[in-house]
Order: structure tokens, then sequence, then C-alpha cells
């Protein structure tokens, strides 16, 4: 999970994850939080809708554009957003 600057000012953003040493092809995939209501030591939100995707199916950089996502969760007041593989 991520938390944004309610302030910031997003022109481009991507999840970017290197994979190594995965047995099968699958997506990873981005959505959003959930809630907004969450902390680091306690409950995690479950995910919210699916923001993009990306197949992996090598060792390597995956990336996942979520500008649109992330500028409009910051202009809502909004700043969670998680991602999960599948």
């Amino acid at each position: 999970m991520f938390v944004l600057k309610p302030t910031a000012n997003v022109t481009n953003a991507k999840v970017r994850i290197y994979h190594t040493a995965h047995a099968n092809a699958h997506t990873l995939i981005a959505n959003s939080a959930s809630t907004e209501n969450w902390n680091e030591g306690g409950v995690k939100p479950t995910l919210g809708s699916q923001l993009g995707s990306a197949s992996v199916s090598a060792n390597g950089y995956v990336e996942i554009d979520v500008t649109a996502a992330v500028q409009a969760k910051i202009s809502g007041g909004q700043s969670s957003f998680t991602c999960r593989t599948s």
C-alpha cells in the first residue's frame, strides 16, 4: 500500500516492481484501497477497484501506469492504493 501526499501535483505515476525467480507467468494488478482509514501497524484495507495490470512472464521490471488513478485519488481527497498478483 502507498500513501500519497494530498498536495502533490502528479504528471506521471507508475507502479514499478522487479520480479526475480518466479515459476509461472502471472498478472500484476494495481488496485485502489477499499478505505482511507488504515495504518501500517493495524488492519489493512481490502482491495478496491482495479486501476491497471501487467503480464509477467520473465525476470525483470514490470510497470503499470496509474497516473489517471493517482490524479483522481488526490483530487478526491483520497490517498491510498495497493497491489496484488493473480
